[in-house]
């Protein structure tokens, strides 16, 4: 009879942690800012309002004191530093925008979405390779 009730215990808690895992990832899923194709595998890296899933990680932030502090875009990649005030957690990506307009529009999403004001590191005026389509 324990041993029934210890496996009904651990079966209700792995289904609490499941459930849990599942709404975060839908939460990402359902309200994204940018989605980044992979070569790697046909998962796409999607860089939410409430967090970040790629192939192997669900990053989050929106509860529990985290938040994200800080997005950086460069020519390549996005960087994005989130947490809390006493840990905080950086983490890149390639980020494939092809073109100012983009640029700009993933800017506002975060601003809008966020709150967070991204900080572009690329100067278009001194001829970098993106492109004004």
């Amino acid at each position: 009879m324990g041993v029934v009730f210890g496996g009904f215990i651990i079966f209700c808690f792995a289904m609490m942690v499941y459930k849990k895992i599942y709404h975060d990832k839908q939460l990402i899923l359902d309200n994204p800012i940018l989605t980044i194709p992979t070569q790697a595998s046909s998962k796409a890296v999607i860089i939410s309002t409430f967090g970040v899933l790629s192939e192997h990680k669900c990053y989050r932030w929106g509860y529990k004191g985290s938040k994200l502090m800080s997005v950086v875009l460069d020519k390549e990649r996005i960087f994005l530093s989130f947490g809390n005030d006493e840990q905080v957690k950086h983490i890149d990506f390639y980020h494939r925008l092809g073109d100012k307009y983009e640029l700009n529009e993933v800017s506002q999403k975060f601003l809008d979405e966020t709150g967070v004001v991204v900080n572009v590191k690329i100067d278009l005026r001194q001829g970098d390779e993106i492109s004004e389509k």
